[in-house]
């Protein structure tokens, strides 16, 4: 099937819809209607050109500042009929404007006339914002992709006169390779075409995010190889397709079929073209990406089915069961979801699939804060991928060689909060129909979404819990300041607020009283802190103040400013408030938490 054929074709196809295509609706660089020089056309039009009305010399007037009417001399309505308005210097400039009758009302003996501004440029090819217009409507009006490439190779061959045009994008299965997926006028095995975007004339390309003339590496040997490659594949121009300086792909053009070069006002035509194919692209790709269960959208609503499930279960164990379900679905086979645990501040497992193929539930499997693993994710972007199992030593010094050997692949994908490593899901084996590209995107939605609920739902199990430990967090908040403060080579100081006679304080004014009492002493001391320190109530009648990087010159008059503070404003004549303190700094009274813990008590 030829060019023409296929045109006719795809016009046929787009007309049985009930819509019309450019080619039924636009006029081409040939038939613009623009008159030769020295051509005669009669004042009513030429042959066929009923809805054009040329304009004699005589019809022209100008109009001065005051709106007063007045004819054009002779010499300056010259070239309306083809010459040209004669400039001061001899040069004839071409026409700017051509007249067509206003079909909206007026005279009806006389048309009305309405001109409309077009471009020409030094061919006279003519390309105007009406043309423009026409075209993006097309463009922004296709339903598909394939749609959208026809679309867009019809409208620059037609508009421009090109001996063949084509689209190159990104491909599915590998972005490190890009693929023809629509070509006009010239026949291409993709196979036998090697297109990649980090060398090379394409990577030219991508860089300068222009339109490249291929003819700029003719003569560079550095290129010749990707030279005669785009040259077997009819190019000319590579136009890129952008938006908001990402390019998602590449139109390609032959040579002109009148073997002109392309002009400046044609590469510019194509520009736009490119950013009207870019917007356009980019939504058709998001809606398939969604409709086929692959793209933003389906990533959203899936989590949104988790969280129903996650929400509606009764059973706290059985939510494990869930996660279990979404994962098998999405074609993960192995993996293993690790929570952040208070106490310890190791990563303990949470769950995994139920055949626990790794054998991590069974062997009471956690991994240490002080593993390289833990250090190195903390600070990794996700997702983190682990290329050579058996050859990475952080692997190596968290599992066994039989765990590792039973592995299919490692990949992480992490939840911070705060900086804070608060959990991660470890995927270790995917069945033949996953896609890597979307398990990838579905798993980020999971991580950012699961760990929240996670939290949940172990504060529910340990309120439930039989023994409850509210000390250790408190323990384990200044441990990790000490470390900081250990490796900085900075002080850290700790001051215990007590309130002696606070037995008898509740006795007379009761528990709302005593309530409000600690609210201000809260508000009184929040004010006082900067941003690295932190306070909490550490008995019913202490307060423990933990100032990182200052040492006791800095706590003392603070304390005595809320020793103050407090006494002034809860004293009475039955009984006088009184609130103690004591201080103690890292290194000087002891060089680690329990430590220092015992010298304020």
């Amino acid at each position: 099937m030829g060019l023409l054929e296929k045109a006719l074709h795809y016009k046929n196809r787009i007309n049985s819809r009930g819509k019309k295509t450019i080619m039924d609706r636009i006029k081409g660089p040939a038939d613009t209607g623009v008159p030769r020089a020295g051509a005669g056309v009669p004042s009513g039009g030429a042959a066929g050109d009923d809805d054009i009305l040329y304009l004699e010399p005589g019809d022209l007037v100008a109009v001065d500042d005051d709106g007063m009417v007045e004819p054009l001399p002779a010499s300056k309505s010259a070239g309306i009929d083809g010459e040209g308005e004669q400039a001061d210097d001899g040069e004839i400039k071409k026409p700017r404007f051509t007249a067509v009758p206003d079909t909206s009302g007026g005279d009806a003996e006389r048309p009305q006339v309405r001109v409309r501004e077009q471009s020409l440029d030094e061919s006279g090819t003519l390309l105007d914002n009406m043309t423009l217009y026409d075209l993006s409507k097309d463009i922004l009006r296709a339903d598909s992709t394939e749609e959208l490439f026809d679309v867009i190779l019809f409208s620059v061959m037609g508009q421009i006169g090109v001996s063949s045009s084509s689209i190159i994008i990104p491909a599915r299965e590998n972005h490190d390779e890009w693929e023809i997926v629509e070509s006009r006028g010239v026949t291409i095995n993709p196979e036998e075409v090697d297109l990649r975007p980090s060398t090379g004339i394409l990577n030219e390309m991508i860089s300068r995010k222009e339109i490249i003339d291929i003819e700029e590496f003719k003569d560079n040997s550095a290129y010749n190889d990707d030279y005669y490659t785009f040259i077997a594949i009819d190019s000319r121009l590579l136009v890129p397709i952008k938006r908001d300086e990402e390019v998602m792909g590449a139109i390609i053009l032959g040579n002109k079929l009148s073997s002109e070069d392309y002009t400046g006002e044609e590469k510019g035509f194509l520009t736009v073209i490119s950013e009207f194919s870019a917007f356009a692209y980019r939504a058709i790709k998001f809606k398939e990406m969604s409709q086929s269960g692959s793209g933003p959208g389906s990533h959203i609503e899936a989590v949104d089915g988790l969280r129903r499930k996650i929400a509606v279960d009764s059973q706290i164990g059985s939510i494990r069961n869930v996660i279990r379900d979404v994962f098998a679905e999405l074609g993960v086979t192995c993996f293993g979801i690790f929570v952040k645990e208070d106490s310890s501040r190791d990563h303990v497992l949470f769950a995994s699939e139920a055949e626990d193929r790794l054998r991590l539930a069974e062997s009471g499997f956690r991994i240490s804060s002080s593993t390289s693993l833990i250090r190195d994710i903390s600070y990794a972007e996700s997702p983190i991928i682990f290329n050579d199992l058996h050859g990475s030593k952080t692997l190596v010094e968290v599992f066994t060689d039989r765990q590792l050997g039973s592995m299919q692949l490692c990949e992480i994908f992490t939840f911070k909060i705060g900086g804070e490593l608060m959990g991660f899901t470890m995927i270790f084996g995917l069945n033949e129909t996953a896609r890597l590209d979307f398990v990838h995107a579905r798993m980020a939605k999971f991580t950012d979404f699961i760990f929240p609920y996670i939290a949940i739902i172990n504060d529910i199990e340990y309120r439930q819990g039989s023994y409850v430990d509210t000390i250790e967090r408190v323990f384990n908040r200044v441990n990790d300041e000490l470390k900081n403060a250990r490796d900085l080579n900075i002080p850290l100081t700790l001051v215990l607020l007590s309130i002696k006679n606070y037995k008898r304080f509740h006795g007379l004014f009761g528990h709302e009283k005593t309530k409000s009492m600690f609210a201000h002493f809260e508000k009184f001391i929040k004010t006082r802190l900067s941003e690295r320190d932190f306070s909490v109530r550490y008995d019913r009648h202490k307060i423990l103040i933990i100032l990182p990087g200052k040492d006791k010159k800095y706590a003392v008059p603070l304390a005595n400013a809320v020793c103050v503070e407090m006494t002034q404003t809860f004293s009475t004549k039955e009984v006088q408030l009184l609130v103690t303190y004591l201080t103690a700094e890292y290194p000087i009274d002891g060089d680690n938490t329990y430590s220092l813990v015992d010298a304020v008590n």
